[in-house]
């Protein structure tokens, strides 16, 4: 079992404390053994963002999920996931009330999809109704 998935066990047993706990472990591992910056490293870094917003501590979701954001775009070569990591940083910065935060997010996945011409999939799809929500907001 990895700590993120013990995490996870333990924050579905409602034992977010533990749980915060177990991911901060995990994180500083990185931080301390020189561990490599991989797709590990970004899945943990999601993880734990999902985790401090389903406890409402937002900042720190935000830090962790850009953290993943950052890691993805240099290292990608699959735009499309880089994308959908931002889409998900822009959604988190509407829900905690960062909305220019959240637009110009918003904006960089559309530009993204329109030089791309990929607009009848379902994740330009998942973007309008996000970019919805955003003009609700407003």
């Amino acid at each position: 079992v990895t700590l993120t998935g013990l995490a996870q066990c333990l924050q579905s047993k409602g034992k977010p404390d533990q749980a915060d706990s177990i991911y901060s472990k995990a994180m500083a591992l990185y931080n301390t053994e020189s561990l490599p910056i991989d797709n590990a490293y970004i899945s943990l870094c999601t993880h734990f963002a999902a985790h401090a917003q389903s406890n409402g501590n937002f900042p720190k979701a935000i830090r962790y999920l850009q953290l993943a954001v950052d890691v993805e775009k240099a290292k990608t070569k699959n735009q499309d996931t880089y994308y959908k990591l931002l889409q998900e940083l822009a959604i988190l910065h509407m829900r905690a009330g960062n909305l220019q935060q959240a637009k110009a997010k918003l904006d960089s996945v559309d530009s993204y999809y329109q030089s791309t011409a990929r607009l009848d999939n379902v994740t330009y799809a998942s973007l309008l109704l996000d970019l919805g929500r955003y003009h609700q907001l407003m």
